[in-house]
C-alpha cells in the first residue's frame, strides 16, 4: 500500500501496479498452458507467498488465475497474490460455503478452511497452467471429479509432471487443528524436476513490450 485516505463516500487505498493477470499471460499461449518447468517455478513461488501470508495469521481463500499477477522487472518475471477480499485470519478456523472450481475439495466437503486449502487451490490454478485436465466434470457433479482426483491424482499426470500429484498428496496429508511441517513440500519442490530448480527464473520472451511464457 502507497497511501490512503477517505472522502464523504468512499475509503481509498492506493496500492503498487503488480502486472497483468496471469490468467490474462496464459491466454496468450494457443494451446493456453505453459511448458512444465515454467508451471513448476511459478508453483514453487505461489507456494512461498501464500506460506508467507499463513505466517502472518491469514488465509487467502480465493486464489485464481485473476488474483495472481505476473510483471517484468529488470530481466526477470515476478508473480504476486493480490485481492484479500476473501481473506481471513487463520483462527478461528471457519466452515465457508463455497463450490466453484479453485475451491478446495476439502472445503467443498465441509471441512474448515485452513492453510491446506490454500495451497490445493494453488495447485488446481498450477494445472490449468500445465493444460492438465484434472476435473472430469461432463458425466459427473464437480465435487465427485474432485473426489476423483483426490483418490488417485497420480492418474492424471503424464509423468514428467508427477510432481504435481506429489504435492496434492502432502497437502491433502495436512491437517487443519495444528501447524505443519512443511519441510516435506520445500524437499518436494528441491527434488522433482532433475536439472531445473525452482528458484530458477522464469523463462519468458518480450515481444513488443509484452511478457509471453512459454
Amino acid at each position: 500500500m502507497k497511501n490512503h485516505f477517505e472522502t464523504t463516500s468512499y475509503r481509498v487505498i492506493i496500492m503498487t501496479e503488480e502486472g497483468e493477470s496471469l490468467g490474462k499471460v496464459l491466454s496468450r499461449n494457443e494451446n493456453g498452458a505453459f511448458f512444465n518447468e515454467n508451471s513448476f517455478r511459478i508453483s514453487y513461488i505461489l507456494t512461498k507467498a501464500l506460506h508467507s501470508l499463513h505466517d502472518v495469521g491469514y488465509l487467502h481463500r480465493d486464489i485464481n488465475r485473476d488474483n495472481i499477477t505476473v510483471k517484468q522487472k529488470g530481466k526477470e518475471i515476478l508473480i504476486s497474490v493480490i485481492d484479500l477480499g476473501n481473506a481471513s485470519k487463520s483462527f478461528p478456523r471457519q466452515i465457508c460455503r463455497f463450490n466453484s472450481y479453485p475451491t478446495s475439495w476439502h472445503v467443498m466437503i465441509g471441512k474448515e478452511w485452513c492453510e491446506r486449502d490454500d495451497f490445493v487451490s494453488g495447485l488446481y490454478l498450477i494445472a490449468d497452467c500445465l493444460g492438465a485436465p484434472i476435473f472430469e466434470t461432463k458425466n459427473q457433479s464437480l465435487i465427485d471429479a474432485k473426489r476423483e482426483f483426490h483418490t488417485n491424482p497420480s492418474a492424471f499426470f503424464p509423468p514428467e509432471q508427477l510432481w504435481m500429484a506429489k504435492l496434492i498428496t502432502i497437502f491433502d496429508s495436512m491437517v487443519s487443528d495444528k501447524k505443519t511441517d512443511l519441510s516435506p513440500i520445500w524437499n518436494c519442490y528441491e527434488t522433482a524436476l532433475p536439472h531445473v530448480s525452482p528458484k530458477s527464473p522464469i523463462e519468458y520472451k518480450d515481444i513488443n513490450d509484452t511478457i509471453v511464457i512459454a
